[in-house]
């Protein structure tokens, strides 16, 4: 999980020489309702230090944690109705904004 989460976005910010790039680091919510397993601890961990990474580098960071959706990774007996990403980024059009933005 540490490479994955924290060393690899590290890795691609610091090749990074002019600063003229916005980093978007996608989480979900799930870390907070989870935060005693280790892909929680990880994933929080690599916010906290991108974000400081990035506010050092003055580089724009967009981080975002989606709720639970419906996908091929979530696929859940209990809760059937979950939106998939589509359907929720039509209903909160703001988030878009601030995914993309």
């Amino acid at each position: 999980f540490n490479r994955y989460f924290l060393n690899i976005p590290l890795k691609i910010l610091k090749q990074n020489k002019s600063n003229k790039i916005s980093f978007f680091y996608p989480s979900t919510e799930f870390i907070k309702t989870k935060s005693n397993i280790a892909y929680s601890k990880v994933k929080k961990r690599a916010e906290k230090k991108l974000k400081k990474y990035c506010k050092d580098h003055k580089i724009k960071l967009n981080l975002y944690r989606f709720p639970k959706l419906n996908s091929k990774q979530s696929i859940s007996l209990i809760e059937k109705d979950l939106p998939d990403l589509v359907e929720h980024l039509n209903n909160n059009k703001n988030k878009i904004i601030k995914i993309f933005n």
